[in-house]
């Protein structure tokens, strides 16, 4: 499977739970979070579940800004 979510809130609680449910389901994680500490934990257990994942700092509030908080980190990602 080729597809890639980006899951804002991911470092901890429902982002967290989402994130890992669709590593589960064989989909590439990018992980938005403020917690560098949580994000990193849910990238960790996303690739035991053997899927890319990648955390990026920041927050997503308006529209088009989950692109451009992750776009030029996922094509080194992905793309390998």
């Amino acid at each position: 499977m080729n597809k890639v979510a980006i899951v804002t809130g991911g470092g901890s609680g429902l982002g967290q739970a989402v994130a890992l449910r669709l590593a589960k389901e064989g989909i590439h994680i990018a992980v938005v979070d403020i917690q560098e500490e949580g994000g990193n934990a849910t990238v960790k257990q996303a690739k035991a579940l053997g899927v890319a994942s990648f955390f990026c700092e920041g927050r997503c509030f308006k529209a088009g800004r989950s692109e451009k908080l992750c776009g030029s980190n996922c094509r080194p990602v992905w793309h390998n």
